[in-house]
């Protein structure tokens, strides 16, 4: 039974929420200027008119409520620093978001290079799981399909050598059945790293 090398796109979650920077500081700097840019806007245009209607109210209290000016004057600053604050809460909010959705996106595709890099070194049995979360759930059945067929062309292949190598040895031919009996161990150990040599 072959060993299978399977890698979770979630691997070191919690560890490791950066996994391709380029793509996911990118993305999450551009959520973060466009959402913090229209907060910033529109929050912008509410403290104008904010200030305007204050200063209104102030002119009149300074005539009418001379006491109620600092209340107001309090009142603005006290809205002011509550919309900053909201800004800065916001973007640091979009920020994360935005890496845990970059991260659902660029988790899957790391999953899949290092289980590319793990088939490139010849290993066989190699598989890739994604979370329910990831997206491309598509190249999960499509990976593991394709290394499924590369398994079963490879135990044909194996299954071919053993016959060659039978005949090399009933020939007499011990230096060819050799060099090929060799050969044979490693696709062998490749298939299943737990198979030794054959007796």
């Amino acid at each position: 039974m072959s060993t299978k090398f399977k890698a979770r796109s979630g691997e070191r979650r919690h560890a490791r929420l950066v996994v391709e920077k380029d793509f996911q500081y990118r993305f999450t700097l551009l959520i973060c200027l466009v959402g913090g840019g229209l907060f910033a806007f529109f929050s912008g245009l509410l403290l104008y008119f904010l200030k305007l209607n204050y200063e209104t109210f102030i002119q009149e209290a300074v005539i009418q409520f001379p006491d109620v000016v600092s209340n107001l004057r309090r009142e603005y600053r006290m809205l002011s620093l509550y919309v900053i604050a909201s800004f800065v809460a916001m973007v640091t909010a979009l920020f994360f978001l935005g890496l845990v959705l970059t991260h659902r996106i660029a988790g899957p595709l790391y999953a899949l290079k290092r289980q590319l890099l793990n088939f490139a070194t010849g290993q066989c049995g190699v598989r890739l799981e994604l979370r329910n979360a990831d997206e491309f759930r598509n190249l999960e059945d499509v990976f593991n399909n394709a290394m499924k067929e590369h398994d079963h062309r490879t135990k044909q292949e194996i299954t071919q050598l053993e016959q060659v190598t039978d005949v090399l040895k009933k020939s007499k031919d011990t230096e060819a059945a050799k060099t090929l009996d060799d050969y044979l161990q490693q696709k062998k150990k490749a298939l299943d790293p737990t198979s030794g040599p054959r007796a």
